[in-house]
């Protein structure tokens, strides 16, 4: 992932669509619940964006991110958490994963993700 994108992470969940009521994610600097949460995204399952088709075992979810969110992930890896919430109540267990995020040379012009240029490079 690259700060400053829109980037969607495919997030392959190994039980039934069928069986899943929401889904969370949250980003952390370091793998430890002492340290603050950089973003947190919940979905619930009718927001749900799938790539492939629903299988007895697994399915594919499509994690967007806006410029925003991905302003928010320092440079270097950030961890991953996925809480799934079931139709029956039950929070089956997850792995937590780390990913890697690429700086941007924009941050300059786009700090946390928004246009704050003027449109002149003379400045």
């Amino acid at each position: 992932m690259k700060q400053n994108t829109t980037p969607t992470l495919p997030v392959r969940i190994h039980m039934p669509l069928a069986d899943v009521k929401h889904i969370e994610f949250i980003f952390k600097e370091e793998k430890s619940k002492n340290y603050p949460a950089l973003l947190y995204k919940k979905f619930d399952k009718e927001d749900f964006k799938i790539q492939e088709e629903d299988t007895s075992e697994c399915f594919l979810f499509l994690l967007p991110f806006t410029a925003e969110e991905t302003m928010a992930m320092p440079e270097g890896e950030v961890y991953m958490d996925t809480l799934i919430e079931l139709n029956d109540g039950k929070l089956p267990e997850t792995e937590i994963v780390k990913l890697n995020v690429n700086e941007t040379l924009f941050e300059e012009v786009y700090e946390s993700g928004r246009d704050n240029s003027n449109g002149n490079s003379d400045d």
